[in-house]
């Protein structure tokens, strides 16, 4: 996020109105591994002239729940699945997206595209033999959080939860948090938002929803994650854990099950 600024004004000073896609997103190719620790399905995905490469991890003893996984802005699939291990091992089944460009998906990822092949995967998850009969979640960390909460959105009826993870409240906020304070009117007139989760979340009045955060987070300031959590206007719960971005199921993995039993409670809840 650091190098954010500078690449954004550089690209300001050349063009009058443009949403710079390009500066949110940095995948990387090359697989770190290939889910040797885990049971799992790799599926292909087709969105136009191009190919999304995902991967369901698939836990020993299902609990019934699958988990819709959209990452953050950097690497791919491989680097996010330690966030994930312990929700598998602890019973959920948990679907990972690689956005165009991604890992082993092709072409180039842009907000509108991101978007766009979120409902198709959506669609493609719901219709999987492994996932018929099971309740249905859609988690999203950092800059994933902005297509999870507008899948969830346009979605609602489809997805029994949310889990929003480090979430930034728009893409026009996180490129203003690294301005100096006399330059971020100027971020946030050229950076523009298409969809953002600080405003999705106010339509989400039935479907239960777990944010997650940390006041050490040096990514995402916790005034955005809080902000989050503050719009949204139906059955919420809200995590704070001690360390840095989107540590929290790894340093308090104990607390992090339990945060999301809670949501299941929640769910449940709403549902009756």
């Amino acid at each position: 996020m650091k190098k954010l600024l500078f690449v954004i004004l550089v690209a300001v000073s050349f063009q009058t109105q443009a949403q710079f896609d390009d500066r949110f997103y940095y995948p990387t190719a090359e697989w770190q591994h290939q889910f040797e620790d885990f049971q799992h399905r790799v599926f292909t995905l087709s969105v136009g002239t191009d190919t999304l490469h995902n991967v369901l991890l698939i836990p020993e003893e299902s609990n019934g729940i699958t988990v819709l996984y959209f990452h953050g802005s950097g690497y791919n699939v491989t680097f996010y699945s330690q966030f994930v291990a312990p929700m598998v091992e602890a019973g959920y089944q948990v679907y990972m997206v690689d956005f165009r460009g991604y890992g082993k998906s092709t072409g180039t990822p842009l907000h509108t595209n991101v978007a766009a092949d979120a409902p198709v995967v959506l669609a493609h998850v719901k219709a999987l033999p492994q996932v018929q009969d099971q309740t249905l979640w859609v988690y999203g960390t950092s800059l994933g959080s902005q297509v999870a909460a507008h899948l969830t959105r346009q979605h609602a009826s489809e997805i029994d939860a949310l889990v929003l993870d480090g979430p930034m409240a728009s893409f026009t906020d996180i490129a203003a948090t690294t301005a100096p304070a006399e330059q971020q009117d100027m971020i946030r007139q050229y950076v523009t938002s298409p969809y953002a989760a600080k405003e999705d979340v106010k339509y989400l009045e039935e479907t239960p929803l777990l944010v997650i955060g940390s006041e050490e987070d040096s990514s995402v300031p916790f005034a955005q994650i809080q902000e989050v959590y503050d719009q949204a206007t139906g059955p919420k719960l809200l995590w704070v854990y001690e360390g840095e971005h989107l540590q929290g199921p790894v340093l308090d993995t104990e607390a992090f099950l339990q945060q999301l039993e809670a949501l299941y409670a929640l769910s449940a809840d709403a549902q009756k």
